[in-house]
């Protein structure tokens, strides 16, 4: 049984729990947290099991002896008994009807119980036209519409976040063997998109048929081609997964190549071709003399000199990318990059910007502990903090509007604050900043005061609810938001979850001026499910001068590692160290909040 299939199931268990008792947080976020470990690790599940049982299972981060105890009934038997117990209990629509986005357990029950309809198009066709359903209201029953809508619109594409640990394992296994000398993955993988296709891979061989054959050993599933020098398989769970396998001089050229944007390859050979030279796979080619007008060209000397040596017609070969671009005259364009936004233009004038880097980061500013629904309690989340070299976190429990998360009553927030004002005196290099994320409600309005904010360091403000709001509604609700003066962030901004929910229908221009006027800075938010800001809306902030923040939001230690997601995402966003807060030191943080 495969991971993403394992980790299905576990999804289910929590959905199916959630439907029977929703007040049972711990067990519902238990066997999700489990589901998303486990399909974003590029370790068979299946093999660890069968190499050390359950206690190998138990050293999985967040699988616990129950989990663990249901992944050995799905490996042994191919299915989970205690959840299909529980699914007996529960009808299937309404479990369909709970993974509508924006509907949730309580409503799929409601409109189960109210329609009657016997799966998700028999749903659609009976809420069609439909004013009012008992206690729904028109504008509810359009965004169960919606949310069917957003359903059937669904790529069927990867998440970045569970591609990525399955081409890492790949690649780090054919480098250890030997077998080939250079090896990455690439396409939307390397480009780090949020979502990607197939898994992509290149390598640099003087072994290829062994090379091939061990690929073939260490990723299970279906060969459906196998050549000289390409293979592809196709796994139980239908990711496909390819290898091609070129000479080492060759393999910059490949790598450019097959890193794509498609976009990015036709402005960059358009330019190659107004001076003169073709490019493919295999190199670059200087076409005759009598097809290109370099000499009236403005070109840098280092082109004009590497145009004077090639011999017309021969191919040039690059071993790296670095040769590619600099034979060509231009800047290594980073591949977070290369999607056509104007970087071709930028690297042939050598103005590319420096982009942030992981090793940047000082502090993360958005984490949960067990004060609201979180996994560790605050040591646990600075101690692993610490151990990645960070200097500094946010905690950023939530405040009392959101009860689902149990979010922090005044009394347990002063708690809260004594613990960690403990904490940092005991820590004289490392410090907790006290913080919070509020709800922005409906109305724009805060969950919280003025007298709570003066207890507090760092404020994030996010929105949780009444995601349907009119462009206009939302819009000015976010700004009533920002120009309150009582935050400093706001967390995930546009509410998105990749493949789940779309982002806040919201003016992002008109908000954007009123961030950099109140000093609100917008997350990056580095869980893979959201990464939120999405890279456009990233450049276009950029260039109205707002400030940024990456962090993490997460729930428990393991979490904290995300960070590099949001680093890739904001990277794709052209964003460089000083329009990242958290690249500050703490000092020079606060100085900034106080502004």
């Amino acid at each position: 049984m495969t991971n993403k299939q394992i980790a299905s199931v576990l999804f289910e268990m929590g959905d199916v729990l959630e439907l029977k008792n929703p007040e049972d947080r711990f067990r519902i976020n238990a066997y999700r947290q489990a589901g998303q470990k486990i399909s974003s690790t590029g370790d068979d599940v299946t093999e660890i099991y069968h190499n050390g049982g359950t206690k190998a299972l138990n050293e999985i981060p967040g699988v616990g002896e129950a989990i663990a105890s249901a992944i050995e009934d799905l490996i042994i038997k191919g299915k989970y008994s205690e959840l299909e117990k529980l699914k007996k209990k529960v009808s299937l629509p309404q479990l369909e009807f709970s993974k509508i986005p924006s509907v949730g357990p309580k409503n799929a029950i409601k409109l189960y119980k109210l329609t009657g309809a016997k799966n998700i198009k028999d749903l659609a066709r009976k809420l069609k036209g439909e004013k009012e359903l008992g206690t729904f209201k028109e504008k509810t029953l359009q965004n169960v519409l919606r949310g069917i809508k957003i359903m059937s619109k669904r790529s069927g594409r990867t998440l970045l976040g569970e591609a990525l640990p399955i081409a890492t394992d790949i690649v780090d296994k054919m480098l250890a063997s030997g077998m080939v000398q250079k090896i990455d993955a690439v396409g939307s993988l390397r480009r780090r998109v949020e979502t990607v296709g197939d898994i992509d891979i290149i390598a640099a061989s003087s072994k290829t048929e062994k090379a091939i054959d061990y690929f073939i050993s260490i990723v299970p599933g279906r060969i459906i081609a196998k050549g000289a020098t390409k293979c592809t398989i196709v796994k139980e769970d239908g990711e496909q997964i390819d290898l091609e396998v070129l000479s080492n001089d060759e393999y910059g050229s490949l790598l450019q190549h097959f890193t794509g944007s498609k976009e990015h390859n036709i402005a960059f050979r358009t330019y190659l071709q107004s001076i003169g030279l073709s490019f493919s796979e295999h190199g670059i080619k200087k076409l005759k003399s009598g097809k290109w007008p370099v000499k009236t060209l403005d070109i840098s000397p280092t082109l004009r000199r590497n145009l004077d040596r090639a011999k017309e017609g021969d191919t040039v070969k690059c071993s790296t990318e670095e040769e590619v671009y600099n034979f060509s005259g231009m800047q290594l364009i980073p591949p977070e990059l290369r999607e056509d936004r104007g970087e071709i233009k930028m690297a042939i004038n050598h103005q590319l910007p420096h982009l942030i880097s992981a090793n940047d980061i000082k502090g993360d500013l958005q984490m949960h502990s067990q004060y609201s629904d979180g996994e560790n309690s605050i040591a646990e989340m600075a101690k692993a903090a610490i151990g990645m070299g960070h200097r500094y976190i946010a905690i950023t429990d939530h405040s009392a509007g959101l009860g689902v998360a149990h979010g922090l009553s005044k009394r347990r927030m002063s708690q809260q604050i004594h613990e960690i004002e403990k904490f940092n005196k005991s820590h004289r290099d490392f410090r907790i900043i006290k913080s919070i994320e509020v709800n922005i409600n409906a109305d724009g309005s805060l969950d919280f005061d003025e007298s709570t904010s003066r207890q507090l360091d760092f404020v994030t403000a996010s929105v949780h609810s009444s995601f349907n709001q009119s462009r206009e509604v939302m819009t000015d609700r976010i700004i009533k938001a920002i120009s309150s003066g009582l935050i400093d962030n706001i967390g995930h901004p546009t509410g998105r979850i990749l493949e789940r929910r779309e982002g806040l229908n919201a003016d992002w221009q008109k908000i954007f001026p009123y961030c950099v006027k109140y000093n609100v800075a917008l997350e990056v938010n580095s869980n893979p499910n959201r990464l939120d800001l999405p890279d456009n809306l990233i450049i276009e902030a950029k260039k109205a001068g707002v400030k940024f923040t990456i962090s993490t939001d997460a729930h428990s230690c393991e979490g904290l590692g995300n960070i590099s997601f949001g680093v890739s995402q904001a990277r794709r966003g052209w964003l460089t160290k000083s329009d990242v807060l958290n690249t500050l030191p703490v000092d020079k943080l606060m100085a900034w909040v106080k502004r």
